[in-house]
């Protein structure tokens, strides 16, 4: 089981959801990647199907938003 507030790297979690959308099961990722819940892996797609890279790290949210705030 993983730990709380674990923290996951950008890496881990596009390997995580790329597998997760080529069928892998999120039950059986979740327990390979010590990940606490097979949800977590479903809020990973869904984020990075509509935000792309930038909603699985928040350094890109964060270098994105400091790059609009200086467009205007």
């Amino acid at each position: 089981m993983g730990r709380k507030n674990q923290r996951y790297s950008f890496e881990t979690k596009m390997e995580v959801v790329i597998r997760y959308l080529d069928g892998d099961d999120p039950d059986w990722l979740a327990q390979e990647y010590g990940i606490k819940s097979e949800k977590l892996i479903h809020t990973w797609a869904r984020k990075w199907q509509t935000s792309g890279d930038a909603g699985l790290d928040p350094h890109e949210v964060h270098q994105h938003q400091r790059q609009h705030q200086r467009q205007h």
